[in-house]
């Protein structure tokens, strides 16, 4: 529309108008008029606020044999399992502690049939000895394990999920007098003494499989100190995508824009140094227990120093430190021993931390470093971990499983007698939608 067919009245103009409809309704007063129209409504508006629930289930074993269960119809401490053996469905439950042909106690979805909080069954955790707590064990001995793995439903809407871990009593109750003979210090050695690890339970078998992630491992104490800090981010993409569970590509998806594949260096067949094989290891030089690794991802060199802190008396590499150059940092480190892997995850671009270890092997000893595998970001970058961002997100209606294994290891003495240790474990959840993946509460 041009300035000349624009349309425009003034107040006063208005009011004249006014005036000369009025006068002229005045005489049509005998008559009956109607606007042409047309009425649209959309009826039967509705908000409602979404839901998100935290759904648990559990298996823990002692010594290899069960100790309680959620679900258990048939009362036996084994848990109800899912309508494959590993129960990693999340949709049905049957009775018993197999699969295999049991069709009776038929739970159709588990977000509707699974209780938490405290409407759980008030005998859920008596197990064989009438305990009170999910973990009750009054008589532990050198040489004793246990686990439990933990099987996570998100009921209704997708959310983020920490695990969270407090050590709440380390305590000595006393000295006896075999304990006096080495230990009078008055000071609990039990968190310190007894090892645990968490890991990403991938098939939800209450094992940790030499693929499956470690989250945190070594003394109970430290494993609770590792959670206890705002707790432990769970990421989606460890349970959905394979290539992070394979040796040839432990570094994953890396989604987040600043966090890339840098490269894996190997050790000698005798574990004992660091040599120029691997993935983007274009040099390896040594001078005594620092060696300095120099990658070549994607046409751009980095080195980075890594030097042994730890090493068996066969002299094979336990422990290690690492120092990026200027401008570099780490987002992630695989350290690979005997057949699984401890990964190291940072909030930001990391140039430098030390004491990282392989896991434990399946006989509880310290496993030996047979690869280090990085991912690096650029410092000037805000480097972003993988697991930060919505793909960490674990989706609802779906079974995500973490076990948690303690022992004692047989050499332990007697500066443990009569020691005791309490602990609480946890899982919390936010919803994904407009967040972004910090932890409010």
């Amino acid at each position: 529309m041009t300035d000349e067919d624009q349309f425009s009245i003034s107040r006063r103009q208005a009011l004249a108008a006014l005036g000369t409809v009025g006068v002229a309704s005045a005489g049509a007063g005998l008559g009956t008029t109607a606007y042409l129209n047309d009425p649209e409504t959309v009826d039967g508006n509705t908000m409602a606020a979404g839901q998100l629930d935290l759904v648990l289930d559990w298996q823990q074993t002692y010594n290899g044999e069960p100790v309680n269960a959620y679900p258990d119809h048939d009362g036996n401490d084994w848990q109800s399992l899912g309508s494959n053996a590993a129960g990693v469905d999340g949709d049905t439950y049957y009775a018993g502690p197999d699969a295999d042909g049991k069709t009776a106690e038929d739970i159709p979805n588990v977000c509707q049939n699974l209780e938490s909080g405290d409407d759980l069954p008030s005998d859920v955790f008596e197990g064989p000895d009438g305990q009170q707590h999910l973990i009750e064990l009054g008589d532990v001995k050198p040489g004793d394990s246990g686990e439990v793995t933990f099987s996570l439903h998100l009921c209704g809407n997708p959310g983020y999920v920490w695990m969270d871990g407090v050590l709440q009593e380390n305590a000595e109750n006393g000295i006896n007098e075999p304990e006096s003979a080495v230990d009078d210090d008055g000071t609990g050695e039990l968190a310190d003494e007894m090892l645990a690890q968490v890991w990403y339970d991938l098939d939800c078998d209450n094992v940790r499989d030499g693929d499956e992630v470690v989250i945190a491992q070594g003394s109970i104490a430290e494993v609770l100190g590792e959670l206890s800090d705002g707790g432990y981010l769970l990421d989606n993409r460890v349970y959905e995508d394979a290539t992070t569970q394979t040796e040839s590509n432990q570094t994953g998806s890396n989604d987040a824009a600043t966090c890339f594949p840098l490269g894996k260096v190997e050790t000698d067949g005798d574990n004992q140094n660091f040599v120029a094989t691997g993935e983007n290891v274009e040099n390896v030089s040594s001078d005594g227990d620092t060696y300095t690794v120099t990658f070549d991802p994607d046409s751009e060199t980095i080195a980075v120093e890594i030097t042994v802190t730890e090493r068996k008396e066969s002299g094979e590499i336990v422990a290690f430190e690492y120092e990026f150059p200027d401008g570099y940092g780490a987002c992630r480190v695989d350290v690979k021993g005997g057949t699984g892997v401890n990964r190291y995850e940072y909030e930001a671009c990391t140039d430098s931390d030390s004491g990282l270890k392989p896991p434990f092997n399946s006989g509880g000893q310290q496993a030996a470093v047979s690869y280090v595998e990085f991912s690096y970001c650029e410092t000037d970058g805000n480097g972003v971990p993988p697991d930060d961002g919505e793909d960490a997100c674990i989706p609802n209606s779906h079974t995500r499983c973490v076990g948690f294994e303690w022992w004692l290891p047989i050499e332990v003495g007697n500066e443990v007698q009569s020691d005791s240790v309490a602990f609480d474990l946890g899982f919390y959840t936010e919803q994904c939608r407009h967040n972004d993946g910090t932890r409010s509460q």
